[in-house]
C-alpha cells in the first residue's frame, strides 16, 4: 500500500486529517471493494500514535493513498447544482 507522509500542525485532529486527505470523514471504498471509515483507516495505519482528540504538533503520520474514484462523496454536502 502506498502512503503519503503528513506532519501534524497545531490543532490537528483525526477527523480533520481524514477530510483533508479523502474529502470526507464518512465511508470510503478501498480498491478491494471493502468499505471503511476514513478516519479509522488513517488511525489504523498509524498504530504507534495515540488516539488523542487533538494530536500533538510535529507527529509524522502515514496516510494511505487510495484511488480518488473510491471515495464516496456525501451529496448532501454539495451545492444544489452539483447534486
Amino acid at each position: 500500500m502506498k502512503t503519503a507522509e503528513y506532519i501534524t500542525k497545531p490543532g490537528d485532529r483525526w477527523d480533520l486529517i481524514a477530510y483533508e486527505a479523502y474529502g470526507t470523514i464518512d465511508e470510503i471504498t478501498l480498491p478491494d471493494a471493502s468499505k471503511v471509515n476514513a478516519m479509522s483507516y488513517i488511525i489504523r495505519s498509524n498504530p504507534g500514535i495515540t488516539q488523542d482528540s487533538v494530536l500533538t504538533e510535529g507527529l509524522l503520520l502515514q496516510i494511505p493513498i487510495i484511488p480518488s474514484a473510491s471515495v464516496k462523496t456525501n451529496t448532501e454536502l454539495l451545492p444544489p447544482w452539483k447534486r
